[in-house]
């Protein structure tokens, strides 16, 4: 596919930061090489913005979020290993949450979901010249937000869980799995079986890998949890935390931890114990019939 970013010469920044306030510490994560330096430098142009570091997946921006505390990490949505919209909703749970906003290229569906829940993304331009009017309104948008930033975090965090919540019920554009099925590779046999859904237990995200399992035997996949989410939504799952997707026809108990969370206890012979967040809690309960929606304070 042609990127409009590839090929382009990227000047060294010539902007002065004498006479400015404290820079925008800023941590960048996109996979695509030569767009993430195209990036770089329009952000630094500002003369608003300090890079403290850079990742090119999911689970690198977590471990560099933690290590830099920044104020700003722009990530794009589609990375491998974790998800941008995984990796923000980790890091708004942080000790030291920061601003968070999303590049994308052509996730419409989700671009729909962000738009309507006004979660700040970046789309990424067809045209090269044109990143740094996007990345100037971006920087203008952050110095805003950063004004009054406990609030404008809280804000975020909870529209993302709304465009979460909007996301896991849109159909995917263009699944890739076989309805009422998913595709997995079988570790002893190299083989690729077509595992029935409805006798999936649970999807859980490990350090290596995200993986399904399916009537006590556990299959490492390729897949991210969002795209998982996408793929098994429709069809009896949900969510309970970032990393964790469960078949709600397995869910034996549910047990409240005294937080607001719940601890879900499988029905499979390990009486498998998952933790919901508290975020997720209360609809998870809903869905299992053990709360009424309808009802409130």
């Amino acid at each position: 596919m042609w990127r409009p970013w590839q090929g382009v010469a990227v000047r060294a920044s010539g902007a002065s930061l004498e006479g400015m306030g404290a820079l925008i510490r800023t941590l960048l994560a996109e996979d695509d090489a030569a767009f993430r330096e195209l990036l770089r430098h329009a952000l630094v142009d500002t003369g608003k913005v300090e890079i403290v570091a850079q990742a090119t997946d999911g689970k690198e921006c977590l471990q560099l979020q933690v290590e830099h505390e920044p104020d700003l990490v722009v990530l794009d949505i589609d990375m491998p290993v974790i998800s941008g919209i995984e990796a923000a909703e980790i890091m708004l749970g942080s000790a030291s949450p920061p601003l968070v906003t999303f590049v994308t290229a052509h996730s419409e569906y989700a671009a729909r979901a962000f738009e309507l829940q006004a979660v700040d993304y970046l789309v990424k331009p067809d045209e090269a010249d044109e990143l740094g009017a996007v990345s100037a309104r971006l920087v203008e948008r952050v110095e805003a937000a950063l004004g009054s930033r406990e609030r404008a975090v809280a804000d975020l965090r909870s529209r993302l869980e709304a465009a979460i919540a909007r996301l896991d019920g849109l159909e995917p554009s263009n699944p890739r799995s076989v309805r009422g099925r998913i595709a997995v590779k079988d570790r002893s046999t190299g083989a690729v079986r077509l595992l029935p859904t409805s006798r999936i237990s649970h999807v859980a995200r490990s350090q290596r890998s995200v993986n399904v399992y399916w009537e006590g035997q556990s299959f490492p996949t390729t897949y991210t949890v969002e795209r998982l989410t996408e793929r098994l939504g429709p069809e009896g799952f949900y969510r309970i935390s970032p990393g964790v997707i469960v078949n709600l026809s397995a869910v034996g108990q549910v047990l409240p931890k005294g937080d607001g969370s719940y601890r879900v206890i499988l029905a499979d012979r390990d009486k498998t114990e998952l933790d919901a967040s508290r975020s997720r809690s209360k609809e998870l309960l809903v869905l299992l019939g053990a709360s009424d929606g309808a009802q409130g304070g």
